[in-house]
Order: structure tokens, then sequence, then C-alpha cells
């Protein structure tokens, strides 16, 4: 919506899973956990990426698909929520939410800069999907059972997200 001051709380509840984001605490392998939960929080594949490109997207299809640029902005909001959640757990574990992963800081060119309306969505589905699997994997990778729950909880509005985009690409044929 242009003209809308930015600080207005929205409700975003239709973006997520009405179900509560699970307490991270301290267990087994904190600093193998850290390391798992950083490529999630800012990684190539992460919240941090699908935020900046959703805000991206947000702008770039505000005039030409103003619906979709709507629920990017949404979406964005929800993702944020997720990066707050595992910024928390990381530094609750011990280590340092900075915007790194494997020695590297998270760079632009994790965003892809498509900008039509199918392309976006597939890029988005895509994305998501690569997240989730990601966050499968982790799951498998950590010893921490209030860390799995929490990216069981995340997975939950990642799947959402890819049934709004399918939903999009089909009203976009």
């Amino acid at each position: 919506m242009k003209g809308v001051p930015v600080f207005i709380m929205e409700n975003v509840t239709e973006y997520r899973v009405n179900l509560p984001y699970p307490e991270v605490e301290s267990g087994p392998d904190n600093r193998r956990t850290v390391l798992l939960l950083m490529e999630d929080y800012a990684g190539m594949v992460s919240e941090l990426s699908a935020i900046t490109q959703y805000v991206y997207q947000h702008i770039v299809l505000e005039d030409a698909a103003e619906e979709v640029s709507e629920v990017m902005r949404h979406i964005s909001i929800i993702e944020m929520k997720h990066l707050e959640l595992l910024g928390e757990a990381i530094l609750k574990l011990g280590g340092n939410p900075m915007y790194a992963s494997r020695g590297r800081f998270w760079n632009a060119r994790n965003v892809s800069y498509v900008t039509r309306v199918r392309e976006v969505l597939n890029e988005n589905i895509n994305g998501e999907n690569s997240a989730i699997r990601q966050y499968r994997r982790h799951i498998e990778q950590t010893a921490n059972q209030s860390v799995k729950r929490l990216l069981e909880r995340i997975i939950l509005d990642e799947e959402l997200h890819i049934r709004i985009f399918n939903a999009l690409l089909e009203k976009y044929r």
C-alpha cells in the first residue's frame, strides 16, 4: 500500500501457521548446532536471503502485479520472524548472530532478481523447497530437541508459503 507508514503493525496471520514457535534451550552439541543455524539464518539459502528477495519483489512488482507484491510483503514479515527466532536461538546457544555462514558474510548475490511474475513465483517455490530440504537436513544433524522442534515449526510456515505461491501461479497462467 503506497503511502502507508511502515510502523503500523499489520495482520499477517494468514501467511503463517497458527501454532506457537517453540523456545530453544541449550543442549548437546551447541557449537555444531550454532553452525547449522547460522546457515539457516544468513547462508545462501536462508531467512535473510528470503527476506531481501521478497522485499525486492514487493517493490518491483508493486505496479505490475499489486496482489503478488502485497503477498511478498506479508511473507517477508513472516520470514523476518523466522530470522529473529533463529538469531535468538544462535545467541542462546552461545553463538553470535551476525550475517555470516561458513566463514562468509551474507551478500546480495544470494537474491534472485527476476521480475516476471511467473518466474518470481517459480523462483520462490524453488527457494522455499530448498529451505525446507536444508531445515530437514539440519534437524537430522542436531541432537538439540528444542532446535529440532523450532525448525519443524518453521517448515510449516514455509510449506504454507509454497501453497500460497502455487495458488498465485495458477492465477497468473
